[in-house]
């Protein structure tokens, strides 16, 4: 008998079943992923993660989030459909953030440009904030903060 892709699928949703219903990996969530294979042996990859642990998409969301600016408690309105941040993709380049359809709980990639616009934190401007000062030190705003005219710079300058 040799192994084909059918057959490792099928091997795959069996191992699967077996690590979840077994009563020692209780307080675990057990993920079998991709599987490489030959004629003859196969190879799965298994997540085991302790449950209510943050998978390393979460982590990397709270990291990146903060980096970026993002709100992770905002929901988003895109198409008609509520929408929240649900996780990072290290390795894409294009399209790193993970949101999740609030209802359906589809889960789709966007760019951060589209994170930041969606997911943003709102600026907010306090009454302790200082108005900014006009730059004085190159001499070329009055004390107004209006740029000065020539004949103005000419007096300064003793030219005449």
């Amino acid at each position: 008998m040799l192994l084909n892709r059918k057959l490792v699928k099928n091997l795959r949703a069996v191992l699967d079943d077996a690590l979840n219903d077994n009563e020692s990996f209780e307080q675990f969530i057990v993920e079998v992923g991709n599987a490489n294979f030959s004629d003859t042996e196969v190879t799965f990859k298994v997540n085991l993660r302790i449950k209510g642990a943050k998978s390393q998409s979460e982590k990397d969301l709270e990291y990146f989030a903060s980096i970026d600016g993002l709100d992770l408690t905002k929901i988003a309105t895109l198409d008609g459909k509520e929408f929240k941040l649900s996780g990072f993709r290290r390795k894409a380049r294009t399209k790193p953030y993970l949101i999740q359809d609030q209802r359906g709980g589809g889960e789709y990639i966007i760019t951060t440009e589209t994170a930041k616009r969606y997911f943003g934190k709102e600026k907010t401007i306090s009454l302790s904030d200082k108005p900014i000062q006009p730059n004085y030190s190159r001499g070329l705003l009055d004390e107004n903060g209006l740029p000065k005219t020539d004949e103005q710079i000419r007096i300064e300058n003793g030219v005449k």
